[in-house]
C-alpha cells in the first residue's frame, strides 16, 4: 500500500476539529500515513519552515482544507492552500 502524505490546513480556532479529522483519518486508513497539522506545531517555532519542509520533502501531498468560516477569512490558510 502507498504511504499517503496528507496536509490539513485549518484556522487556529479550529485546531480541535483538525486534530479530530487527523485522528479519524489515522483510524480509517492506518498509522503508516504522514499527516501534517499546524495544530501540532510548537508555539514559537518556525512554522513556515516546518510547513515548507513537509511539502518539499514529499513528491505527492493530499491537501485537505477544513473550510470553516474562520478558515475562509484567514490569510494564513489561503497561503497554505497556495503553497501546497
Amino acid at each position: 500500500m502507498w504511504k499517503l502524505n496528507i496536509f490539513i490546513s485549518h484556522s487556529s480556532q479550529d485546531k480541535h476539529k483538525a486534530k479530530r479529522l487527523g485522528n479519524s483519518i489515522t483510524i480509517a486508513l492506518g498509522s503508516q500515513h504522514d499527516i501534517f497539522l499546524a495544530a501540532r506545531l510548537k508555539p514559537g517555532g518556525n512554522w513556515l519552515d516546518e510547513i515548507n519542509d513537509f511539502l518539499a520533502r514529499r513528491k505527492r501531498v493530499i491537501t485537505l482544507v477544513l473550510a470553516t468560516p474562520d478558515a475562509v477569512s484567514s490569510p494564513w490558510v489561503w497561503f497554505e492552500i497556495g503553497a501546497s
